[in-house]
C-alpha cells in the first residue's frame, strides 16, 4: 500500500495537554481487509510531553459497507471519558 503518516495532538476541551493518554488506532489493509488475528494495522501510541502522536503506516483500503477509506480511533486517560 501507499505510506502514510498519521499524526495529532491530544488535548481536554480546554486546550490542555493530557497526562497518561493513550492513542489506539486501527484500520484495514491497503484491500479493504481487517487483521483479526494478529495486530496488523494496529497501534496503540503514548503522546510525547507535547501531547504528540506519530505512526507510520500504509492507506488503508476501503471496503463495501464503508466506501470512504478511514482509520479508527480510541483515545482514553485516567479521569477523562474515553472517545471512540
Amino acid at each position: 500500500g501507499l505510506p502514510l503518516t498519521v499524526s495529532g495532538q491530544v488535548f481536554n476541551t480546554r486546550g490542555d495537554r493530557v497526562p497518561e493518554a493513550t492513542v489506539e488506532l486501527w484500520h484495514a489493509d491497503h484491500s479493504g481487509h481487517y487483521d483479526t488475528q494478529g495486530f496488523n494495522f494496529r497501534a496503540k501510541l503514548t503522546p510525547n510531553e507535547k501531547g504528540i502522536y506519530e505512526v507510520e503506516t500504509i492507506m488503508p483500503g476501503s471496503y463495501p459497507d464503508r466506501p470512504a477509506q478511514h482509520i479508527h480511533y480510541l483515545i482514553s486517560a485516567p479521569g477523562h471519558k474515553t472517545l471512540v
